[in-house]
């Protein structure tokens, strides 16, 4: 492929922190071109590749190597590209009227009636650089004597961002989004006169874009005091709303810079920042920016990418690390299901490949049964309507004591799901407060529960006790159709005694076949309240009055929600003996009180 190299580069512009954009290049089926000349059948030309000098100049440093195999398009065709003595050349077909325009990568380019480039929402880390595939070029040139060997000289269509970070975490992914909700992402028509990409927004659109920053094995990028660079390819404008950037590393933390300041990305110059230290300030984050496949079916009937066949979800065989090349509507999920057994933790049992759960920084995840990749956020069971799905968390493991936390996280159902969702705190106690779209949630015995053997499973995975929420489906909004654009709901539960190896747990109530059971996540914030003192011990004594007579009638709820929010480690009860009829002075017999009436 071609390999862009950046190498030193002194042009700054004082802007406060800004934004990465992505774009990875996509092949889509080719529409013949009806304003290419005609080719003259049998006859070729041969095409030296260079660079324009202003695009050099601007780049101020940056120098473009082919290699054997790079995809150009020139007129309609895809042509590779060969060395001859250490040149590289292209063999093009001659074309009629002497016209040529070609587009770099070309199997990027769709060269039908409407031409335009497709930015895919990935780009990969690159030491010094921006990755390959990245840059999207043009060079045209007007040819009437081909018996001497004449140059297409290319010139980028896009400009760069450039951070600088500095700290000591291991950086997994840079999200970038226009504040603005333009095209960052997707299909680009090619505005040849001013040599940029343009919007498209009729096709395909992301307003933001992601730079991974893992290798096969998972590992991330390393920080140095002194400060990480990344690059990061951007349509040329201007920001007008500002840009929101989003870096994330491999403990799941995560550091957000919310900018509206006006941004200006410039066609083959490169955008530099002051300095980024990396400070994250919550316990785990995860915002599934390395998502990017599939058909985007919260917005209803958008499509997206895949790497294999049009419509065709991606197989298990995948690395992670491929090209988004093809179409996917909206109701086809980026992957197969990672995990197809519920009972077994992601890296003991899964389906899609090792390298592939790493690229998408989710190895670690406990569960990830019946799951799929959905463009910034995942389903789980959703693909087959009717399957009942199961994700947990990687464990918190960056508290470093027991703490009372916030945990926050949006929630979907498909449509028409039919089940309530089980929310479970493995290794954590007690839910003292539940919020849906913030609106607090009275916890009662019919919504919350506690327990400390748990089932079976529970047992075999060493988890011995978990607090639960019942999600009532009835709270939500549940969508009518697949195709239509859908909406979030931001639950909030506050948690005591979290631990480093507490982890949120979502699992459908009802059984699988028996109703639609999938939903999609997204967004989940853990922060810490306050520390839990470990060398206390917390003593709830209290008179409950005969019997808790008043709270009788009620089974108990009130009294019980009651103890939980106060959540002691021993209780003790005075005056438990019942004497009086339910909520009422009336005595009872001595019969009725050995029974229990």
């Amino acid at each position: 492929m071609k390999k862009i190299y950046l190498m030193l580069f002194a042009f700054v512009a004082l802007f406060a922190i800004s934004c990465t954009e992505d774009t990875t290049k996509d092949i889509i089926d080719s529409v013949i071109s009806e304003e290419a000349g005609e080719d003259v059948e049998g006859e070729t030309i041969r095409f030296q590749l260079g660079v324009e000098e202003e695009s050099r100049a601007q780049l101020s440093g940056v120098s473009i190597s082919w290699q054997e195999g790079d995809c150009i398009s020139v007129n309609k065709k895809l042509y590779y590209v060969t060395m001859v003595d250490g040149i590289p050349t292209i063999d093009v077909t001659v074309a009629s009227d002497g016209v040529y325009e070609a587009y770099y990568p070309g199997n990027c380019y769709n060269t039908g009636v409407i031409k335009y480039f497709r930015q895919t929402p990935m780009q990969f880390y690159v030491d010094g650089s921006f990755g390959p595939d990245t840059m999207p070029l043009f060079a045209a040139a007007t040819v009437s004597d081909t018996t001497n060997a004449p140059k297409l000289s290319f010139g980028s269509l896009c400009g760069v961002l450039m951070l600088t970070v500095k700290g000591t975490a291991e950086i997994e992914s840079i999200y970038v989004e226009d504040k603005a909700g333009e095209n960052v992402a997707g299909d680009f028509l090619v505005d040849k006169t001013n040599k940029v990409l343009s919007l498209y927004n009729t096709r395909v659109c992301r307003d933001g874009v992601v730079l991974n920053c893992l290798n096969s094995n998972g590992s991330g990028v390393k920080l140095s005091e002194a400060g990480t660079t990344f690059f990061i390819v951007m349509p040329a404008r201007e920001y007008l709303s500002g840009l929101k950037i989003r870096i994330s590393d491999t403990s799941h933390r995560t550091m957000t810079i919310d900018s509206s300041t006006s941004r200006n990305i410039e066609r083959g110059k490169i955008l530099v920042t002051p300095a980024i230290t990396y400070a994250p300030t919550t316990i785990y984050e995860e915002h599934f920016d390395l998502m990017v496949w599939g058909g985007d079916i919260m917005k209803g009937s958008k499509r997206g990418y895949t790497p294999t066949a049009v419509n065709t979800a991606a197989p298990t065989s995948v690395t992670g690390f491929e090209r988004t090349l093809y179409d996917a509507t909206y109701d086809v999920p980026g992957t197969e299901f990672m995990s197809v057994d519920y009972q077994n933790m992601t890296n003991v049992a899964h389906e899609m490949s090792e390298s592939y759960l790493r690229s998408r920084g989710v190895y670690t995840a406990s569960w990830l049964f019946r799951v799929e990749e959905r463009p910034g956020y995942i389903g789980v069971g959703a693909k087959t309507s009717k399957g009942r799905g199961r994700y947990r968390t990687a464990p918190f493991t960056n508290l470093s004591k027991p703490a009372k936390v916030a945990v926050e996280f949006k929630i979907c159902p498909m449509a028409n799901m039919g089940t309530d969702v089980f929310v479970y705190f493995r290794n954590a106690g007690f839910i003292t407060e539940a919020y849906i779209d913030g609106v607090q949630v009275a916890l009662t015995q019919d919504n919350h529960g506690y327990s400390r053997n748990g089932t079976s499973e529970v047992e075999v995975n060493g988890l011995n006790e978990y607090s639960e929420f019942v999600l009532d489906r009835t709270k939500l909004t549940i969508p009518s159709a697949d195709n239509g654009v859908k909406s979030w709901h931001t639950l909030r539960f506050v948690v005591n005694d979290a631990r480093a190896d507490t982890a949120l747990d979502l699992y459908a109530t009802a059984a699988s076949g028996s109703s639609y059971l999938g939903y999609y996540v997204d967004d989940i914030v853990v922060t810490k309240i306050k520390d839990v003192p470990t060398n206390t011990l917390k003593v709830l004594y209290w008179n409950i009055q005969n019997g808790m007579w008043a709270d009788q009638h009620n089974g108990y709820k009130n009294f019980i929600a009651w103890v939980k929010k106060q959540a002691p480690d021993v209780c003790v009860w005075c005056e438990a003996k019942t004497n009086y009829k339910d909520n009422s002075s009336a005595s009872i017999t001595k019969a009725d009180r050995q029974t229990g009436k």
